[in-house]
Order: C-alpha cells, then structure tokens, then sequence
C-alpha cells in the first residue's frame, strides 16, 4: 500500500491551513482573501462616494451628444 498521496494531501493542508490550526487566523489563507476582499469593497464604495459627490447638483455629463430632429423647433 502506498501512502504518498496521502502525505502530500497532508502537507497542502497543513501550508495553507497551519496558521489557523495553530491559532493563528489572520495568517490564514482564508484571513487573507477575507482581508482582500474588504479592502476590495472599502475601495469600491469610497470610489463611488467621490464619484457621487461630484456629480452632486451639477448637471449631468453631456458627451456632446446632439438632439435628434423631431425635438428641433422649425421656424416657418
């Protein structure tokens, strides 16, 4: 019977889950894709605060788009 599978399965488990077997949870991998994924939304809703209060009483971007003719007065 071979148990070399079974050590490398072993291994994997303890890198990437050691910290937290031993107590150490912010060292975790799952500590560390927690923390990027806050950092992630922090950013995106501070991102969004700015952008919102710029826009705030301006009037909204023109891009310099045209009317289209039906809403042009014609003067006879």
């Amino acid at each position: 019977m071979n148990c070399g599978p079974f050590w490398v399965i072993v291994f994997f488990v303890l890198i990437n889950n050691g910290c937290s077997l031993l107590g150490f949870g912010e060292g975790s991998v799952g500590g560390v894709a927690r923390s990027i994924e806050s950092r992630t939304e922090i950013t995106i809703a501070t991102t969004l605060q700015r952008a919102q209060r710029t826009n705030a009483g301006g009037l909204p971007p023109d891009g310099g788009q045209l009317l289209p003719a039906i809403f042009l007065l014609v003067r006879a």
